[in-house]
């Protein structure tokens, strides 16, 4: 490996200076600037600096760099740092931050915000809905009030005018009767109006609308999804795991295909495909498919010949 310097002192006899000899090459100071290397195992190629300390210097994307959640690792000049190029909804030096979609907060109207990765949900306050919450949910939408009564919305309440109707209200009787609060709930006059009391797991202005009982941080492990019922929530979780317990036990059986050959032990593991073998005498390999040879070692003496058997 023969190393070229360049030197800015005219006055030397030569504009470079070519080192072969690699104690001197790597710790002598020549008061030059390194411009390239002659590699002997290329056939003598004249590489330039940048290439030279790829070649000279280990890659550091290679050798244990540490960029995280999903981050593409890129090699910088000098040839001995780098630097790690995030995903969408990471930062920080190896990408190990999420980023707070919630600062500021998106959801209007007091909703709730949960952060994601690269996204949030909104928890909206009762009257509203919507990807942020900016839509006053329409409690009119079916027709709440009694006897053909004109509905006005309001948020998370109706105002029903009766005056309009062409009998001057004379079949009106309470703005409660019949209950217009479904699923269980409790009617109350309110001024010209009502409002209802829900039973658990129910809201909104009739209670309609079911309470979502998954909690914001998934409990469902290992890719399962929650799904929500009435005042409570189940796992369905991906081929192999148990909703039972909320995805988290493997029921894969990884010896079912029987793939410990000439005898060997099956020991299930965490995986559809990871069964680990544990192989009989003269047998090794992942699945004890390899037979020993028990003749290597030379067992016979005195001019004998050995012969392996299975």
């Amino acid at each position: 490996l023969a190393l070229y310097y360049s030197f800015s002192d005219t006055s030397t006899a030569q504009q470079s200076s070519r080192v072969t000899d690699e104690s001197q090459s790597g710790g002598a100071d020549h008061n030059g600037t390194l411009i390239g290397l002659v590699d002997s195992s290329t056939g003598g190629e004249f590489i330039t600096t940048d290439s030279a300390f790829a070649l000279c210097i280990p890659d550091p994307c290679s050798v244990g760099a540490l960029c995280q959640n999903g981050a593409t690792c890129v090699r910088d000049k000098p040839a001995s740092t780098h630097s790690c190029s995030c995903a969408a909804g990471y930062d920080g030096a190896t990408c190990a931050n999420n980023i707070d979609d919630c600062d500021p907060n998106p959801c209007q109207n007091g909703g709730i915000c949960n952060d994601g990765v690269n996204g949030f949900t909104c928890d909206c306050a009762p009257g509203y809905e919507g990807t942020t919450c900016t839509t006053n949910t329409d409690d009119c939408s079916p027709n709440p009030c009694n006897s053909a009564g004109v509905c006005n919305d309001g948020v998370n309440g109706v105002y029903c005018d009766c005056a309009v109707l062409d009998l001057a209200c004379s079949e009106f009787t309470s703005y409660c009767s019949p209950n217009p609060c479904e699923n269980g709930g409790t009617c109350s006059e309110v001024g010209a109006g009502y409002s209802c009391s829900c039973t658990a797991g129910w809201t909104g202005a009739a209670c309609r609308q079911s309470v979502d009982d998954c909690p914001a941080e998934n409990p469902c492990a290992n890719g399962g999804t929650c799904v929500d019922g009435h005042q409570s929530w189940s796992c369905s979780c991906p081929a192999g795991y148990s909703s039972a317990s909320n995805c988290v036990t493997d029921t894969h059986d990884s010896c079912a295909s029987s793939p410990c050959s000439n005898g060997g032990t099956c020991s299930d593991g965490a995986g559809a495909e990871d069964a680990s073998c544990t192989c009989a005498d003269t047998w090794q390999g992942p699945t004890c498919d390899v037979n020993l040879d028990q003749c290597a070692d030379l067992p016979c003496k005195n001019g004998a010949s050995c012969e392996d058997l299975e």
